[in-house]
């Protein structure tokens, strides 16, 4: 890159499905970006939109949420459907302010799917990656 900082991702991840999935990764030595660093939450319906906004007003560049698959199959009954509702609408909201609601990525995993998960971070960091810094440190 031609002087231009690298990209930085958050991952929140379900414990029970997707955080899982990662842990699992790590044990399996799976290799994916180290430009994304993941978070567990008890569910997923514990990420507050304002959580994703702080995100970004403090330097990360995307963020992909890991909710437990199918949606409707939560611990919590409907935690991640409710999820990706808030998410479908802090994305609608992003685009009226000028960012790319495609920084926002949610994905739907079960604990097995350790190879998947690693997929879907390296390919979501690259996604921001083209789409570059959502604003230089500092800025905000």
């Amino acid at each position: 890159m031609s002087g231009e900082r690298d990209v930085l991702v958050i991952g929140f991840l379900s414990r029970w499905c997707a955080g899982i999935a990662a842990e699992t990764a790590g044990v399996n030595r799976i290799k994916y970006s180290p430009n994304i660093v993941f978070i567990n939450l008890p569910c997923v319906s514990r990420l507050n939109p304002s959580h994703v906004v702080d995100a970004f007003l403090n330097g990360i560049d995307g963020v992909l949420i890991g909710g437990c698959l199918p949606p409707g199959n939560c611990h919590y009954k409907t935690g991640n459907f409710k999820a990706f509702k808030r998410m479908y609408l802090l994305k609608k909201l992003m685009a009226q302010f000028g960012v790319e609601p495609e920084r926002v990525k949610m994905d739907w995993f079960v604990t097995p799917q350790y190879e998947k998960i690693a997929r879907v971070a390296d390919s979501f960091v690259e996604e921001i990656r083209r789409l570059g810094p959502v604003m230089s440190r500092g800025e905000a």
